[in-house]
């Protein structure tokens, strides 16, 4: 592993991204050589909110990477 990607979905696909965006981020972990950390959010209107709580959830699962490149991927409300 190279690096870790963090992906953020969609409004409406936002609470299931490892379903919803699974070929996606199935090629780019394969094509890239990076762990793809996606994660879920709620949709509400407090978007700084929600982007709050995903920033929280990815450094915890990204601590594990430690000394790694990160890098964002996004769709939508997650762009």
């Amino acid at each position: 592993v190279e690096g870790v990607a963090h992906f953020i979905g969609g409004a409406a696909l936002g609470t299931f991204p490892q379903v919803a965006y699974k070929a996606l981020l199935t090629r780019v972990a394969q094509k890239c050589g990076v762990a793809v950390v996606a994660t879920p959010f709620d949709l509400g209107l407090d978007h700084d909110a929600a982007a709050r709580t995903c920033r929280t959830a990815f450094r915890a699962e990204a601590a594990r990477w430690r000394g790694l490149p990160r890098y964002g991927i996004g769709h939508s409300l997650g762009a």
